[in-house]
């Protein structure tokens, strides 16, 4: 059972159909993109946080999936409400960095969350696998973000 896709067999239709339509929102939302380290944003981080989350349920999967799409594309949280539902919109809401928010004014609202929390420690664990594309002020911001979440 090492696939990262195993526990789709104990999903519905619905909730593997859903988790689908996740991936491809996420794919078609970050084209093009590149994450610090030159790597297709899709096929890198977003495909890692994907496995990170493999045994989390589907709506934590269906979230780290677009956990960046409002705050990094032009999708918005509406839409994601109308094709995922309220429960992974307020995820997806809480991980969203509001205009008017410093960094870590936005990772204790995250902390209130108690999904969001688990994704977004999915995302800074994975910014943290390979520190060589980041500086000492973006490693230092990462842990101290880990240390408020954990």
């Amino acid at each position: 059972m090492n696939s990262p896709h195993h526990d789709e067999a104990v999903m519905t239709k619905r909730e593997v159909e859903a988790l689908t339509i996740a991936r491809v929102v996420a794919r078609e939302a970050h084209r093009g993109q590149l994450d610090k380290a030159g790597e297709d944003y899709y096929l890198g981080h977003l495909s890692r946080m994907a496995v990170a989350l493999d045994l989390s349920g589907h709506r934590l999967r269906m979230a780290g999936w677009l956990h960046d799409t409002v705050e990094d594309t032009k999708v918005s949280l509406l839409e994601i409400q109308s094709m995922f539902g309220r429960e992974v919109s307020d995820i997806v809401d809480a991980l969203t960095r509001r205009d008017d928010e410093t960094y870590m004014e936005s990772i204790h609202r995250v902390n209130r969350h108690p999904e969001a929390r688990r994704v977004k420690l999915a995302d800074i664990d994975d910014h943290l696998r390979d520190t060589t594309p980041l500086n000492d002020t973006m490693i230092d911001r990462y842990e101290k973000a880990r240390e408020v979440l954990r």
